[in-house]
């Protein structure tokens, strides 16, 4: 399985190219002392921690650890990575110091287009499974991708300093999983490492001690060496875009696949048919989590470029644009990402606290609109539809995939509404289909009934339920994905917190004979003001608060969920004062005290909203809250009736 470059003679070498370079056939090229990868698993398997300890020990990072990648606010809070992130090592010193790029991919499956941008950067893949979780739906999502794109495998088995683990069927199931995504036989080839990231050792075989450094040598030996048909004339792919706030010049990070770029060169940024002429102001590569300076770039090196416009023209810079030689491009082939099958509808704020806790400009549909058409040029799976002056709809991988973009603008100072979410249905073959998700759900085995009966309400497919150790069991269950907006959290509240809910897109099948919404009513306030426990407390038998004591609240704004009349919703006085009257006995208030019960209450966020309001609730972000409320609510009960539409793509 090992591959060998073949080594030539000095004078072999093209004189037109750097000492690094050598030619292996004609009119082809190849740079053996780099090495591109991607480091791809499911959701905590251990990417990051790897990463950390790869930085470390090539000595590139001092000291890296606690997932130094994840940069982003959001990733640090969430404990997952969001955005694709390169970085570099170095081995070696002098004449013999060799790099491998690392690109850091998300786990969650909301955040594929992220994957699949990143994927096309590399040679090879290091696919990580943990010893004692095994094959899980991301694991199998993230390797068919890497496959379909013929990148070479490293298997590494995680975290086998774990107790109570069962390798071999761990193996079996990786085994399993490449029989079932292999395009071809020689993908079947499967090399597999043992290790610990987090401890920094990985092995040819199961033993818990050593380092790294088996792993660096089987990336050189089995991972292909970045090759180029042309030496000298440019030609690279663009895989992410930024820009520089200080001197607003355009900044292109991607892969070069031929050629080489000099500080000063005029290039051509071509997309489709729109060429525009750029000047290269800066080159840098990646260093651990720096980036360097330098002069020139070359074939098979992941780079970033900042280019400066000229004569005026706006530069067509996107993700899957091509970079060349002035005048003269060749389009590289780009995959675009995957359908969306998940949008909300943002709109302009008519709440009656709209500006009180936000900049007025800042949620006007002119700035929102802007916002959002720059975060669609950088975010490879946000599609924009639907445009109007007052509302704009986005269409995303996932709930996660779009609540960290407005979480974003919350935190930039944006306010703007969300309508309830809509599912994307597509026609395929004359017949109208909607996706369905694939859920994994662990939890205690004591309430298998419990969960097999809410799952079958919302017309799930109950699959195998599996044993687990600890009288814990897994079930598999495939569903509409228009009827799990409240599932992950009714499953919380079932499970008591304990159990543990994956879901990833499995397909698209026929409308399911199904329109039941949700069937609670809503609890809205009939007054401005404070949230008071005495209230809540005597309003406890209506059902929960999505609001604690102390929140400032507003007339028409959704409080609860009313769990005693279904599809019912109930106004309620939720900012009385326990203020004793004139003339009232102490012990009468102490009566009507000993009757006021517990009550349930949580502060909700946004993911639980939007997966809880139906089409005539709208969920409000400003930079300070998130709530719910009830458009043209006349203070009176009222019925819900309505049903869930249906978005086409």
């Amino acid at each position: 399985m090992r591959r060998f470059a073949p080594r030539f003679p000095v004078c072999f070498k093209p004189l037109s190219v750097a000492p690094q370079y050598f030619t292996i056939l004609r009119f082809v090229h190849t740079r053996n002392d780099i090495r591109n990868i991607a480091v791809i698993a499911h959701v905590d398997h251990g990417k990051t921690t790897l990463v950390d300890s790869m930085l470390s020990q090539s000595g590139t990072l001092t000291n890296a650890h606690n997932r130094v990648m994840d940069s982003n606010d959001q990733e640090r809070e969430r404990g997952i990575t969001i955005l694709a992130k390169n970085t570099a090592i170095l081995i070696g010193k002098g004449s013999d110091q060799r790099r491998i790029n690392i690109v850091d991919t998300p786990g969650h499956l909301d955040f594929g287009g992220e994957v699949e941008r990143a994927l096309q950067m590399v040679e090879g893949i290091i696919l990580l499974v943990d010893a004692k979780e095994g094959v899980r739906p991301g694991t199998r999502y993230v390797l068919r991708k890497a496959l379909s794109l013929n990148l070479k495998p490293i298997v590494c088995i995680n975290k086998i300093d774990k107790d109570d683990l069962n390798i071999a069927k761990t193996e079996s199931a990786v085994e399993d999983l490449f029989l079932e995504t292999a395009e071809d036989d020689s993908q079947l080839e499967i090399k597999f490492m043992y290790g610990s990231g987090r401890s920094g050792f990985m092995n040819n075989e199961p033993k818990k001690e050593g380092d790294l450094n088996p792993l660096f040598e089987n990336i050189f030996e089995m991972v292909p060496a970045p090759t180029a048909k042309d030496a000298d004339t440019l030609q690279m792919l663009v895989a992410q875009v930024d820009e520089d706030e200080k001197t607003g010049m355009k900044i292109a990070v991607g892969r070069i696949f031929n050629g080489k770029v000099n500080v000063g060169d005029i290039v051509t940024v071509a997309l489709e048919d729109k060429k525009v002429d750029a000047m290269v102001k800066k080159i840098q590569l990646y260093c651990g989590i720096e980036k360097m300076n330098v002069p020139s770039a070359s074939f098979g090196d992941l780079c970033m470029l900042e280019l400066q416009e000229a004569m005026g023209q706006k530069i067509p810079l996107v993700i899957g644009a091509t970079i060349g030689k002035q005048g003269d491009v060749e389009l590289l082939p780009y995959r675009k990402p995957d359908d969306p099958t998940y949008s909300l509808v943002m709109q302009e704020i008519e709440a009656s606290w709209k500006a009180k806790e936000a900049q007025e400009h800042l949620g006007k549909m002119g700035a929102i609109s802007k916002r959002l058409k720059k975060e669609s040029m950088v975010n490879t799976a946000l599609r924009l539809a639907n445009e109007t002056p007052r509302q704009v709809t986005l269409m995303g991988r996932g709930p996660l995939h779009l609540s960290v973009i407005v979480e974003s603008m919350r935190r930039e100072g944006y306010e703007f509404e969300i309508q309830a979410p809509q599912v994307l249905t597509r026609m395929i073959d004359g017949v109208e289909c909607e996706p369905f998700e694939s859920l994994k759900l662990e939890f205690k085995e004591s309430i298998v009934a419990d969960v097999v009966s809410f799952l079958s309400s919302k017309m799930g497919e109950i699959g195998d339920i599996e044993q687990l150790s600890n009288g814990r069991v897994l079930l598999h269950c495939i569903m509409p994905v228009r009827l799990m907006g409240n599932v992950p959290l009714r499953f919380h509240t079932m499970t008591g917190g304990d159990g543990v809910i994956n879901h990833n897109f499995d397909s698209y099948r026929p409308m399911a004979a199904f329109e039941s919404e949700r069937d609670t009513g809503a609890l809205i306030s009939v007054d401005n003001g404070e949230c008071t426990d005495w209230s809540m407390a005597g309003l406890s038998q209506q059902g929960r608060f999505f609001v604690m004591p102390g929140d400032q609240v507003y007339y028409g704004q959704i409080v609860g969920e009313n769990t005693k009349t279904k599809l019912q919703n109930l106004g309620v006085n939720i900012c009385k004062r326990n203020e004793q009257l004139g003339g009232m006995r102490a012990n009468a208030n102490d009566k009507a005290n000993s009757k006021r019960g517990s009550y349930s209450s949580m502060r909700a966020t946004f993911e639980d909203c939007v997966s809880w309001v139906t089409e005539d609730e709208l969920v409000t972000v400003t930079p300070k809250s998130i709530r719910m409320r009830k458009p043209g609510f006349s203070g009176k009960t009222t019925m819900r009736t309505l049903k869930k539409k249906k978005l086409k793509i």
